[in-house]
């Protein structure tokens, strides 16, 4: 872009440096896109910066018969009549744009009276969303410090959630590569929504009256990034695909301008990823990881201490990705290189820092568990709830929630390890925390609560305490009926996975008629969801199947069990052909469980002949990754053995022997005989 050479361009980039004009200059061009009302907040670390785009912003307009109309806040009481004062202002056909605000720095000696005005008076503001945007066709800047930022989401949530561009300013003696780049990334493992649209429709409609606009394709990128995000956070999968996938290319496009676009590029892959994955494409959402982290590899060597942080997001998400296609020690691998780089950052900046690195050390600890390896991954979830204690400590209402998330998997990992009645405490305190926040926000975190309730359902039945299992069960699938009176599509998936926890409960009581029930509904729920979107949905339609199968049996209706079952394995056997190292372990499950159906139905030579081919699909699994399915083996092979023996006939050495070799190999290095 070339520098126009008027005094104002002149004068600020020698204050704040050419990117930061060309920035400035993609905040006007929001003026060129005709009628219309646009949000747009301009932070900057003087006055002095204010003044030169106050006075470009003027020329710029008067080039075009249009005035801005100024609204300065000389004063607090200025700040606190902002809405009044707003609402004056004629809005007449040559209005071009609203400049509101002061900038106030830090040092001021009355900051935090001048702070307080601005959240009474963007309050206030926020009340008037829609009445704003109907009166003003035209952009509202709104000026301030940095500081002015945190008020405005704080204060003005609503108004916050509208806004067409945000430009922070900073001296010119910052590299360019290290200013603020907004957080865009919708989820890590399990995430934050960073830059996300409460009105996703809106912002996406802002994004659309670009599309014809050559020049401001940086700009429409970051308003679809923001849709996406909107989209995601609604659970409107499919909308927020497209918005991610369109603004990935947008920003390939131009991603070899500089450091900035590769940045947001690689954002919009990782966000891409995230989604692709929701929607059961998973082959794609891998692809999509594993492109951001090629160029977040590429800008971290160039700038380490710029970019080495969301190097490290896309590698924890790169091992979910690898994770979810069976690449277990790959995944692992990618877990371990996050974990090492938020180590090394957090040793740096600790307050910065550390968050993440629980979030890392959470993602690995279940990593670790996938392969089997589940002292190193208590150890790692023990680590995780120390550090989000410790940050809980200092500031309960931001780290709180990842706490609670913490305790769970650390609930989980103890309970792998038979210390159960630790699992139960953990699990115990992971509720009350999430009760404690729900009772503030329920909208927020309902469903973080009721998914500790089920974790601590199975905490319990654990324990042999069925009846407080049921208890926590029942509570947990009231909550998600609840929410999916709310939002079906976001929590109908929940929905589905409380009930089958929920006729776990009623079957460990014996209440098998309330049981099978349960198990029914839940199979519907997943074929409806199946129906709609297979490839996200068909392995747990299996698995309640599979599921209902076993309930079916324990009811003595054997017949139907066996229906169950054949199609599960039908379903796990064509997701198994495509994806093998993700699904092969779940198809010899539903091999297990159909040849216990054989079983109790006579047909010992059938159920023989299913054993076997569970133990066959599952050895060179075994064989590769011992410890992470020597139990799942060793029931096959045990049930093998014995349905064998009842139809007379000799188990297949062939078959037993190579899994017979990976058992001695484990004794051996267990020292044992």
């Amino acid at each position: 872009m070339n520098v126009p050479a008027d005094t104002p361009a002149e004068q600020f980039i020698q204050f704040y440096g050419l990117d930061a004009w060309q920035d400035w200059q993609r905040l006007v061009a929001h003026f060129d896109l005709g009628e219309g009302f646009a949000f747009l907040v301009l932070l900057l670390p003087g006055a002095v910066g204010a003044d030169i785009c106050r006075r470009n912003l003027v020329e710029h307009l008067a080039h075009k018969g249009r005035r801005l109309e100024e609204l300065p806040c000389r004063w607090r009481e200025d700040v606190r009549r902002l809405p009044e004062r707003l609402f004056e202002t004629q809005s007449k056909p040559d209005l071009g744009g609203l400049w509101i605000g002061t900038v106030i720095q830090d040092s001021d000696p009355e900051i935090e009276s001048w702070k307080q005005a601005w959240r009474m008076g963007l309050a206030a503001l926020n009340e008037q969303r829609n009445p704003l945007k109907e009166r003003f066709a035209c952009p509202l800047v709104l000026v301030g410090a940095p500081w002015l930022q945190e008020v405005l989401r704080e204060a003005a949530p609503d108004l916050w959630s509208i806004r067409t561009g945000v430009v922070s300013v900073k001296p010119a003696l910052v590299a360019p590569a290290t200013r603020e780049i907004g957080q865009i990334d919708v989820v890590e493992a399990p995430s934050a929504a960073g830059e996300a649209a409460a009105d996703p429709d809106y912002t996406f409609e802002q994004a659309e009256r670009l599309r014809s606009r050559p020049g401001l394709e940086f700009e429409r990128a970051q308003l679809l990034l923001r849709a996406g995000n909107g989209f995601y956070e609604h659970a409107r999968w499919d909308s927020a695909e497209r918005c991610f996938r369109e603004a990935s290319e947008l920003f390939s496009n131009a991603a070899s301008k500089d450091l900035l676009f590769q940045q947001y590029w690689a954002g919009a892959l990782n966000n891409l990823a995230n989604v692709l994955s929701d929607l059961g494409q998973w082959e794609e959402a891998l692809a999509k990881a594993q492109e951001a982290v090629r160029i977040r590899e590429q800008l971290a060597q160039a700038q380490p201490d710029a970019f080495l942080p969301d190097l490290a997001m896309s590698l924890n998400n790169l091992a979910n990705r690898l994770s979810a296609v069976g690449r277990r020690e790959e995944a692992l691998a990618k877990a371990q290189e996050a974990v090492r780089i938020r180590e090394r950052l957090a040793q740096g900046r600790p307050d910065v820092y550390l968050p993440a690195l629980a979030t890392s050390l959470n993602n690995l600890a279940n990593r670790l568990s996938a392969v089997g390896r589940r002292e190193e991954a208590l150890a790692k979830a023990q680590e995780a709830v120390r550090i989000r204690e410790q940050l809980a400590q200092g500031r309960p209402d931001v780290y709180l929630p990842a706490l609670a998330t913490s305790l769970n998997n650390l609930a989980n990992m103890l309970s792998d390890l038979g210390r159960r009645e630790e699992a139960l405490t953990k699990a115990q305190e992971a509720v009350r925390i999430n009760e404690q926040l729900a009772q503030g926000r329920p909208d927020l975190f309902l469903s973080a609560l009721a998914g500790s309730l089920n974790n601590l359902a199975n905490m319990l039945s654990d324990l042999g305490r069925r009846e407080e299992a049921l208890a926590k069960a029942q509570e947990a699938a009231r909550i998600y009926h609840q929410l999916v009176q709310a939002r079906p599509d976001a929590f109908l998936p929940f929905l589905a996975t409380s009930l089958n926890n929920l006729a776990n409960s009623l079957s460990a009581l014996g209440r098998r008629e309330e049981a099978l029930a349960k198990a029914q509904e839940v199979a519907r729920i997943y074929e409806q969801l199946a129906q709609a979107r297979p490839d996200a949905f068909l392995p747990e339609l299996a698995t309640s199947l599979n599921n209902l199968a076993n309930k079916l049996r324990a009811s003595g209706r054997q017949e139907e069990a066996l229906s169950k079952a054949h199609e599960a394995v039908r379903i796990r056997g064509q997701l198994a052909k495509a994806r093998p190292d993700a699904f092969l372990p779940a198809l010899a499950t539903s091999c297990g469980a159909r040849g216990k159906i054989f079983q109790e139905i006579g047909k010992h030579s059938e159920a023989a002949a299913s054993f076997s081919e569970g133990i066959r699909l599952l050895t060179p699994l075994f064989q590769k990754t011992p410890a992470a399915f020597v139990q799942l083996i060793d029931n096959l092979c045990v049930d093998y053995i014995q349905a064998s023996q009842k139809s007379h006939i000799e188990p297949d050495m062939a078959i037993l022997a190579p899994v017979a070799e990976v058992f001695q190999k484990l004794q051996s290095s267990s020292g044992k005989e």
